[in-house]
């Protein structure tokens, strides 16, 4: 598959490339003539001098697995769009319908009640599945052949939209191939600059972070393709055109990943054992064991978290399964605690961002700027409404699998919402502040103009009348001297 996606792109330094790809032509040239003029010492450090790299690529263990079996992409819907959700959701599943699977049929009478069902502003802790789709995309549909679209409430006006998409056999082999595959250590030069002075370094890449690159451009990839599918047809909130679309992976392996001291797994950037939660002995539902399906009795690990600066918006979630032929079948209302969790975790961290963004745009902005400073607090409320929205009612689902990790996850969720909502309102009031400045002075202006332009119609009232009084006296005047001097004439 080949990587198109943006959130890939954002981790090329274009300026490092562009300096690598000049210090090589200048490395071949200088090694063909460097018998005419001999090679300096920083010349000979760095296009000649072997440079070791201390970074071991980790090899799999035999007969160990780990492989993504779902990935659940989540977005939200506003209550007020659940009639362009249903209109969506049939136009979706006519282009892309089920393809290989039994009972894959839409009823449109009942699609709609489940959808409309979720418009009324509370939040009652629904969940329903609507339809299962196959990606008419030939090349999606190679990696992933089952979607099961379900929605559930996150609050009083927001619905959680989740599309739980199968991966094929195709799409585990090709992820075991980029996470097993060798590759070579490169040579990378570094430019430093300090005053007018240039400095050149040399390193070589990190082989095991080289391999985990791959796989997550891999996952990206992925997930940026079946956004754009959703999206076409969907009135979804989150856009994802800045960063990569939030999702919950659903991982199974042989590993005991709590306590295993494997080197190849500690080199996986997706494993983080020190953040793990281990859940007790849970029931899970497994095929390929024996002709018809089994329930087995498992160990689950879990990571909920927001990583720094990262590209691939994910949370995971580790099932321990024996026998790599078997494979887990989950349902999307198995993971709507995580899954609201997860995307609440996200949109808080932009919210936290967005609002030191706009702390730094206000004490940029000068108080006199006043189409400014509306135009700011007018683009503030209207942004962090959706923040507002995500947080009206946002509550651990009661009837789930109890877990008192999750129910503090909420509580610390909405008290951190809290002290960052707190201030969003100290910025507000300091834009209500310096409007209500900005409105007396224009209000005092506007009374100084008022004032001025009465004393001037004033004083034009009074001219204008003396000079027609002295205007009508003369006209007198005049008429009487006519009038003797006709007397005059006839005498």
């Amino acid at each position: 598959m080949k990587i198109k996606n943006r959130y890939s792109k954002q981790k090329i330094d274009k300026k490092n490339i562009r300096l690598n790809n000049r210090l090589n032509f200048i490395k071949k040239i200088r090694l063909l003539t460097r018998k005419i003029k001999p090679l300096t010492k920083m010349e000979e450090f760095l296009f000649i001098e072997e440079h070791p790299h201390f970074d071991r690529l980790e090899t799999k263990e035999k007969d160990k697995y780990i492989y993504l079996s779902n990935m659940i992409i989540e977005n939200i819907v506003l209550k007020n769009n659940c009639n362009d959700l249903f209109n969506g959701i049939l136009n979706l599943y006519k282009a892309n319908p089920l393809n290989g699977y039994l009972g894959g049929e839409i009823h449109p009478e009942q699609l709609k009640s489940a959808i409309l069902s979720f418009s009324k502003s509370y939040n009652q802790h629904r969940w329903t599945r609507l339809c299962s789709i196959s990606p008419n995309d030939k090349e999606l549909y190679k990696y992933c052949d089952y979607i099961e679209i379900s929605i559930f409430e996150i609050s009083n006006d927001l619905i959680g939209i989740s599309f739980n998409l199968s991966m094929t056999s195709e799409f585990k082999k090709q992820s075991e191939k980029i996470l097993t595959k060798k590759v070579k250590a490169k040579t990378i030069y570094t430019e430093y600059k300090y005053k007018n002075k240039k400095s050149y370094g040399v390193s070589c890449t990190a082989l095991n972070s080289y391999r985990n690159n791959d796989y997550e451009d891999f996952i990206l990839e992925i997930k940026d393709r079946f956004n754009k599918l959703f999206n076409k047809f969907l009135p979804l909130e989150l856009d994802y055109k800045v960063k990569s679309p939030i999702s919950l992976n659903i991982y199974q392996t042989n590993y005991d990943l709590k306590n295993d001291k494997s080197s190849y797994l500690r080199s996986l950037n997706f494993i983080e054992s020190f953040h793990f939660l281990e859940s007790e002995k849970s029931k899970v539902c497994i095929r390929g064991k024996t002709k018809g399906d089994d329930i087995i009795d498992t160990d689950i690990w879990y990571s909920i978290s927001v990583g720094d600066n990262e590209i691939d918006r994910s949370n995971n979630i580790y099932y321990f399964v024996e026998n790599k032929k078997w494979k887990i079948i989950s349902s999307s209302s198995e993971y709507v605690n995580v899954l609201s969790l997860t995307i609440a975790f996200y949109q808080l961290e932009e919210m936290i961002n967005y609002i030191s963004r706009e702390r730094h745009k206000l004490y940029d902005c000068s108080y006199k700027k006043i189409r400014k400073n509306f135009k700011q607090y007018e683009f503030l409320n209207k942004n962090i409404n959706i923040y507002k929205m995500m947080f009206d009612n946002f509550k651990y689902w009661g009837y789930s699998l109890e877990d008192n990790y999750l129910k503090k996850g909420y509580d610390n969720l909405n008290k951190k919402y809290k002290e960052y909502y707190h201030q969003y309102e100290d910025i507000s009031n300091e834009y209500n502040f310096r409007l209500n400045i900005n409105n007396l002075k224009s209000s005092y202006f506007l009374t100084v103009i008022s004032i001025i332009i009465a004393l001037l119609a004033l004083f034009l009232t009074i001219y204008f009348e003396n000079r027609q009084v002295s205007s009508e006296s003369n006209n007198s005047n005049y008429s009487c001297r006519i009038q003797n001097r006709t007397k005059e004439e006839k005498i």
